[in-house]
């Protein structure tokens, strides 16, 4: 049975994978915070399962990368797509630099 968890209105699917965390610069785009959520979710996923001992073979990090990348990045493109106003889209970067602060808690919560 897969876990999910639900971050800022998506819900996103628990599972080992590969994470390389994007260092960003200081002034992040929008684009660069969506990636730096799709690392931290991976990052987080392989986490759980390590603590958990659960083997996940190759293949399935694979399918469930693409999956989170799909996942993550369709619903904040959204998100950024309707963010028409210079308001709107400080809202969404809050929005997503909360999403990435509790992911980045989950994972100081699993070390």
């Amino acid at each position: 049975m897969k876990k999910w968890l639900k971050i800022s209105g998506a819900l996103l699917p628990l599972v080992a994978l590969p994470a390389t965390v994007v260092a960003c610069s200081a002034k992040e785009t929008t684009e660069d915070k969506i990636d730096k959520l799709i690392n931290l979710t991976a990052k987080l996923s392989f986490k759980s399962l390590e603590k958990q001992g659960i083997p996940v073979s190759e293949e399935i990090k694979k399918q469930t990368i693409e999956q989170t990348k799909n996942i993550i990045k369709s619903y904040w493109k959204k998100q950024l797509d309707s963010a028409t106003t210079p308001e709107a889209k400080e809202k969404l970067n809050k929005e997503l630099d909360k999403a990435i602060k509790e992911i980045e808690d989950k994972i100081k919560e699993l070390n």
